[in-house]
């Protein structure tokens, strides 16, 4: 089943929020490991809640121990 994303524009619009601002940041992770680590990227794990009816994601794990 897939997410079932909200249907208040204010919800739509912080979940853009939030989702662009986690893509920057694993962005310049990963450049930091690529530069100064072992060149492992995140790995993205999506989750969801009750199979999606109350929710969901995605989160980032760090691969690179160098770095992290």
């Amino acid at each position: 089943m897939p997410l079932i994303l909200a249907q208040s524009e204010k919800a739509q619009q912080a979940y853009a929020l939030v989702s662009n601002l986690q893509s920057r940041l694993v962005m310049k992770l990963n450049q930091l490991s690529s530069s100064m680590g072992e060149d492992k990227a995140f790995e993205e794990l999506t989750w969801l809640r009750d199979e999606g009816l109350h929710g969901g994601g995605n989160r980032f794990e760090f691969r690179d121990e160098k770095l992290f």
